[in-house]
């Protein structure tokens, strides 16, 4: 293969990946499916961008059969997975899970325990953030990835720090996460 096919090739790739992930994200901004979790939602929509991508892949094939084979789709469909499952997982459903797992966690430790949401709040609230000090090993880690830096007795945002939290509100938006989870007030 020709210099001039493979950057005709690995374009199309490109192309093929960057429509997959906008219609990903633009799907979050629709009602479809909004009653289910967002880690379920967003499988269903990769899933569902991955249908439609091998599809039309499949259906133009014929016309650029003569650098692009079954193979290049198999690749581009991987690639697409890989690559919004990968950003899927670490952005939103991190934000959006973390305290469901501390949860999970502690009923499974007591599993013949029932809790109620009042017992479960007190729960996270005595053993992850105060027993395991949650607080003060969330401060040390931001300390060193300088998104605060300690500031008298106590810490103080940075400004890679306020562009990191702009950047997790743009990523709530466009996956429609629960925006308490990145701004509280």
């Amino acid at each position: 293969m020709a210099g001039k096919e493979v950057l005709r090739l690995l374009g199309l790739h490109a192309l093929v990946l960057t429509v997959g992930l906008i219609i990903f994200a633009l799907l979050f901004s629709t009602p479809v499916l909004v009653s289910l979790p967002l880690f379920y939602r967003g499988l269903i929509f990769i899933i569902a961008v991955l249908v439609v991508q091998i599809a039309a892949l499949v259906s133009v094939r014929e016309r650029f059969r003569d650098f692009f084979t079954y193979r290049d789709i198999v690749i581009a469909a991987l690639l697409f997975s890989f690559v919004s499952t990968t950003i899927f997982m670490f952005l939103p459903v991190t934000l959006d899970r973390s305290y469901s797992v501390y949860m999970l966690g502690y009923m499974a430790e007591h599993p013949d325990e029932s809790f109620t949401t009042a017992q479960m709040n007190e729960i996270f609230i005595d053993g992850y953030v105060n027993k395991n000090q949650a607080m003060q090993r969330r401060f040390d880690e931001q300390v060193l990835s300088k998104n605060v830096a300690p500031s008298g007795d106590g810490y103080k945002i940075t400004s890679r720090g306020l562009l990191l939290v702009r950047i997790f509100e743009i990523v709530a938006d466009i996956f429609s996460v629960d925006k308490r989870f990145v701004d509280p007030r």
